[in-house]
């Protein structure tokens, strides 16, 4: 179940990076979700198809947070959203115990 979500997930997520603005719309819902269902579904692919979109997600999402506030200064206008995209890259390929799956396997 939660490959196929995470599948559509990645696809809607990926879509809405292709679309004016669309992924900055929707990233307070994608990147959570992303997050969630990379640590419930914590396979390679997963891993890396969440850090790729996510990174570009919040790099987005920081390139306008720093527009609509100074405008287009540099080196802030790609410095900002490239740490974004960064951080949110390594946040989401990072290996780490996850607390809400059980040994046991439960779902």
């Amino acid at each position: 179940m939660t490959r196929v979500a995470g599948v559509v997930l990645f696809v809607v997520a990926g879509g809405l990076l292709l679309t004016m603005g669309g992924a900055i719309l929707a990233a307070p819902v994608t990147l959570p979700l992303m997050y969630v269902l990379v640590r419930a579904h914590a396979t390679r692919p997963f891993c890396v198809g969440g850090a790729v979109i996510g990174a570009l997600t919040a790099g987005e999402c920081a390139w306008l947070c720093v527009y609509v506030v100074a405008g287009e200064p540099q080196p802030w206008v790609w410095l900002v959203p490239l740490f974004a995209a960064v951080g949110t890259a390594v946040t989401f390929s990072a290996r780490r115990w996850a607390p809400w799956r059980s040994r046991a396997r439960c779902w």
